[in-house]
């Protein structure tokens, strides 16, 4: 409504109390009116993200760490018309000293390769939602998450002074959107992710985190992740993983090889051979790898380097050895039994000599040991046999049918070995 709202004849508003109460008489004109319910629906859609926030969003993961689910959120944003994204920002552009413009429209948000939509919303939770032009204007998006503002020489000095002219306390306000960032930036779960992840605050989101095996060079865990938090391609290469267990619906299940510092050099060649054998039949499948700052068990920060893979349900030796599990009779059951077991013969030989082909179409040829070939090192995979561990595998370029390839081995099981090795 546009004009001169004094122009305007007010509305007189009383009540049907007796006429010997006196009641004073309110005046409000059309544009108090719709002032109060612009106020209101503004009240209200702060309050619907709040809500949905720590009703809809939020997840908690095995250490009872609490984050949110970035898609959902960007998902709400966008939708309504106008779009909520929209109404948050008229609702904090209200906070703004009189005679000041917005600075920033919601396609600001979105735009490609500098979304601060996340950002927008760590700032909504802090209740400084409307310095969000700030945090945009410095270069604070949400693919810089990780970075510490403190650290940015120039700019932090700039978004000091920006927060400052507000009347605020920069550093406090800084420090608080540090701390908070965090639960709106979990680990990305992507297939063949290859992250380092520096610092201590980052938040892995699995529900479940279970040690299931100790070696003498890397620990074993069965993980639970919910499927929203998993990217598609993710999703699809552990399809035969998805389950529903106990409280959790609809989670996928894999495996995280972890390694300490001092096995390193393991964790780089296992990974290194996970990618030659990536998508070879009956061998246990690669799906990426982080490495990771973490406070450990007596207080004091450490490295681990992690291998994510297809969990294996149990190993051969397990299997043979499980009371409740009885040998195949029927001759169906014999015959699926030793296919599916042949399968890791198969794999073994395509080690020997694994066979590449490129992008661009060429074929290369490669001799291989797996140097570790034992019943605890073939898993049981959703129903079929696996060969596993390749953390002492090594490869060679092929030189010839004529060549006899030779190799230095420097790991496996004396019990399981050749007697000429020991």
């Amino acid at each position: 409504m546009t004009g001169n709202p004094s122009s305007r004849q007010p509305r007189s508003l009383t009540s049907n109390f007796p006429s010997t109460t006196a009641i004073p008489t309110v005046l409000l004109t059309d544009a108090d009116t719709m002032q109060t319910q612009s106020k209101t629906a503004h009240h209200d859609i702060l309050s619907e993200f709040k809500r949905k926030l720590n009703q809809d969003w939020k997840r908690t993961n095995w250490v009872d760490q609490v984050f949110y689910v970035r898609d959902e959120i960007y998902g709400w944003m966008i939708a309504g018309n106008p779009t909520n994204a929209v109404r948050l920002l008229v609702t904090v552009n209200q906070r703004m000293r009189s005679g000041r413009f917005p600075e920033i429209q919601s396609s600001d948000l979105f735009k490609p390769g500098a979304t601060c939509f996340i950002v927008f919303a760590i700032l909504l939770t802090l209740d400084y939602g409307h310095l969000i032009h700030i945090f945009h204007k410095h270069s604070v998006n949400d693919y810089r998450l990780d970075w510490n503002i403190e650290e940015w020489k120039d700019a932090h000095q700039d978004i000091q002074a920006d927060l400052e002219a507000e009347g605020l306390n920069a550093s406090e306000v800084i420090a608080a959107f540090q701390a908070r960032k965090w639960a709106f930036n979990p680990v990305p779960l992507t297939l063949m992710m290859h992250n380092h992840l520096k610092g201590v605050d980052w938040i892995l989101p699995f529900a479940k985190c279970r040690k299931v095996a100790e070696g003498g060079t890397a620990t074993v865990y069965q993980v639970l992740v919910q499927e929203e938090l998993l990217a598609d391609d993710f999703r699809e290469a552990i399809a035969a993983g998805r389950q529903n267990h106990e409280s959790l619906r609809g989670c996928y299940e894999f495996a995280i090889k972890e390694y300490t510092k001092d096995w390193e050099p393991d964790f780089k060649r296992e990974c290194h051979a996970f990618m030659a054998i990536r998508g070879q039949e009956g061998m246990v499948q690669f799906l990426g790898q982080f490495v990771r700052d973490r406070i450990g068990d007596d207080g004091k920060r450490e490295t681990t380097y992690n291998i994510l893979l297809e969990y294996g349900e149990f190993d051969l030796e397990e299997f043979f050895g499980e009371q409740q599990q009885y040998p195949p009779v029927l001759q169906l059951e014999i015959v699926l039994f030793w296919e599916s077991f042949f399968k890791v013969a198969d794999a073994i030989s395509r080690v020997h000599n694994l066979t590449i082909r490129t992008e661009d179409g060429q074929t290369k040829i490669y001799n291989g040991w797996h140097a570790d070939i034992k019943p605890e090192n073939i898993l049981r995979v959703y129903g079929e046999f696996k060969l596993a561990d390749f953390g002492f595998a090594k490869f060679s370029d092929f030189k010839g049918s004529g060549h006899i390839p030779t190799s230095f081995i420097d790991g496996g099981t004396a019990a399981y070995g050749v007697s000429h090795m020991y």
